[in-house]
């Protein structure tokens, strides 16, 4: 969700406000957004590079969590330097017009794209976990793969608005006491005020609402299975998958949500209630606004640490990507890959989105 740039709010202080950034805020922003930046594009890079080159990972959950991974570097390389530029720039808008429309564009674009690929990934395993039969028998990767590029689509179309919407303008800097160029994407409008408010309940409350349910579900079965008691080993293979599959997918929802609920409040606060921005001094609203974008590309980073942290398969295959020696354990021999589920031990893995 785009949101006036922080020069645009300065109308919300008093002119006779000193307006100087301190260098302790380029210094904190410089140093994480750095790190953010490396690790997020090394790691995002990384599951390109073992879901397209790597045979075994080659499943239709691992391919979503692939398009996840395009969605976050694009995220990095594109929208995360625009913004550090601007910090630097004093909120001063350097790219042009088309790139302030694309930047506005692609961050919302990513972010849906982002929630609708979570959800297919979350609902594929609901499929798989409460219907397992019906799941094996519907696998089909390329259907799938349709449906992943229907969801960028989608994520396109909702973000178009914003394109529209964003313009550079020139505006009275009172830090450097003249007339800049910004990047504005004004919702000045009751209409863009609604597609604004729209926007957050069909890609963020709706889907925090169905997550949440959808992996109560799938968390009790997956327990009841594991209480059985069922001396199947490969069965109990399969338990262990879904188990590292759940818990992998349960930290990505958190990463999202709790990464970009703060800057969405702050976008939401400064729509409807500019007020309560002009009661802030203008350091802790620079701090605020810096660190709530910093949490969004945090989330962009955090996956591909998950994937490594959870799964075994993905640990394996970063190693070899990395042409470091394959360190074999006995839970990796054990362990079927992550995103496999199979009931039918002789067929390929049942991986139903």
């Amino acid at each position: 969700m785009a949101v006036s740039n922080i020069t645009e709010s300065l109308n919300y202080f008093n002119e006779t406000d000193v307006f100087t950034t301190p260098v302790y805020i380029y210094i904190w922003v410089t140093i994480l957004n750095v790190i953010v930046f490396l690790v997020g594009s090394i790691g995002n890079i990384l599951v390109i590079f073992v879901v397209s080159r790597v045979r075994e990972m080659k499943t239709s959950t691992n391919y979503c969590l692939m398009n996840l991974s395009i969605a976050d570097l694009l995220v990095l390389i594109i929208c995360q330097p625009a913004a550090l530029l601007e910090v630097f720039g004093q909120e001063k808008w350097l790219l042009g017009d088309f790139m302030c429309k694309t930047v506005a564009f692609l961050e919302n674009m990513v972010s849906h794209a982002s929630i609708l690929i979570i959800m297919a990934i979350s609902l594929g395993r609901f499929y798989a976990v409460c219907y397992p039969l019906k799941a094996y028998s519907s696998g089909n990767t390329r259907r799938k793969m349709i449906l992943i590029g229907c969801l960028w689509i989608v994520a396109a179309g909702w973000a178009v608005p914003f394109f529209l919407w964003a313009h550079t303008k020139e505006t009275y800097h009172y830090i450097d006491k003249a007339m800049v160029d910004v990047c504005i994407t004004p919702i000045d409008s009751d209409g863009r005020k609604a597609f604004v408010v729209l926007i957050f309940c069909v890609f963020f409350m709706a889907p925090l609402a169905m997550l949440i349910i959808v992996y109560i579900i799938i968390i009790f079965r997956v327990v009841k299975k594991t209480m059985s008691g069922d001396k199947d080993s490969k069965k109990n293979q399969n338990s262990d998958s879904h188990k590292q599959l759940v818990c992998m997918l349960v930290g990505i929802i958190i990463l999202f949500f709790a990464s970009l609920l703060p800057f969405r409040i702050l976008v939401l606060l400064s729509i409807f209630s500019p007020d309560s921005m002009n009661q802030m001094d203008f350091v802790t609203y620079l701090n605020l606004m810096n660190f709530g974008r910093l949490l969004v590309y945090v989330n962009s980073a955090g996956n591909p640490l998950i994937y490594n942290i959870v799964s075994v398969k993905f640990r394996s295959a970063f190693r070899k990507a990395l042409g470091c020696p394959s360190v074999k354990s006995k839970e990796a021999v054990r362990l079927t890959t992550m995103t496999q589920y199979s009931y039918m031990h002789k067929h390929d893995s049942v991986d139903p989105l």
